[in-house]
């Protein structure tokens, strides 16, 4: 019997190309006045960056340095 709910495996490249328009994202931020920070939405940015992690294979995500 399989999952039904099981997601299927990522798209080859997708994971870069998510990863490409968030470094663009930060690039192209606009920057606050007198400093090097930039402004950002904390939570679009921290709810892309867990579709990226959710999308990596489990062996990935489970993996450890030997």
């Amino acid at each position: 019997m399989t999952d039904q709910h099981a997601q299927p495996p990522p798209i080859p490249g997708r994971v870069l190309d998510m990863l490409e328009d968030i470094i663009v994202e930060v690039e192209s931020a606009r920057q606050v006045p007198l400093s090097s920070s930039v402004m950002l939405n904390q939570e679009e940015l921290l709810d892309r960056l867990n579709q990226i992690k959710q999308s990596l294979p489990e062996e990935l995500r489970a993996a450890r340095w030997m």
